[in-house]
């Protein structure tokens, strides 16, 4: 099992669960995605700002470091959430929310880069699939009446999405 980035003491972005979720949906992406497009993000949780802020070196380092061994798990079909993360009752715990919000702060940049991919249709349901558990975690009610509208049934079965 995995564990979560150890952010150096003077680290005043998003906590540790969020940046999980983050590099996640970064190594997501369908071609390489350059960190100064999201690292910034890390900071602010997706607020943009002028000027955005600078990760500082040994911040970079250890995101990057955490990025890349992640990258390595999912590759070799080994990552697993971090203990922290794990379902365990059912109910969406604080870290499990910061994790979906981290997935989609940083989704917002993938999205558009997954529109003239072609892969295969498992790899569009797995992603489907995992977009609308985080959608359903950050916002379960909102997130099923959009699905309701657009005739979406089944309706999933939020109860079960988090339990062990």
């Amino acid at each position: 099992m995995s564990s979560l980035i150890s952010l150096p003491t003077q680290w005043e972005g998003m906590p540790e669960t969020f940046i999980e979720g983050a590099l996640l949906a970064a190594n997501l992406a369908p071609a390489p995605l350059e960190p100064e497009n999201w690292l910034p993000l890390l900071i602010t949780g997706g607020v943009e700002e002028d000027p955005m802020p600078e990760v500082d070196q040994e911040s970079r380092e250890a995101i990057l470091n955490r990025f890349q061994s992640q990258y390595i798990l999912l590759i070799a079909n080994q990552y697993e959430l971090p203990e922290q993360l794990q379902p365990a009752s059912g109910e969406v715990t604080d870290a499990q929310q910061n994790l979906a919000e981290g997935f989609l702060c940083i989704w917002q940049i993938i999205a558009p880069m997954w529109e003239n991919v072609a892969a295969s249709d498992g790899s569009f349901r797995m992603l489907s699939g995992l977009l609308t558990t985080m959608m359903l975690v950050m916002d379960e009610e909102g997130t099923l009446e959009e699905m309701k509208v657009a005739g979406v049934e089944p309706l999933p079965a939020t109860d079960q999405l988090f339990d062990a």
